[in-house]
């Protein structure tokens, strides 16, 4: 999937992006130090009922 496709089906939308069509094929991972190329980062969830920043 691109970051175009992956932005569109879960309703985000892409900011300062220099190629919204780069091929995402390997996994997201939470750690940000353990993100391949052509990976993501991805966010925990906030556990319910805590506040955010």
């Amino acid at each position: 999937m691109t970051l175009k496709e992956i932005a569109r089906v879960v309703g985000g939308d892409l900011t300062d992006v220099p190629d919204p069509d780069t091929i995402v094929d390997q996994p997201a991972a939470y750690d940000s130090h353990q993100v391949t190329p052509g990976g993501l980062p991805q966010a925990e969830p906030t556990p319910e009922g805590a506040s955010t920043p």
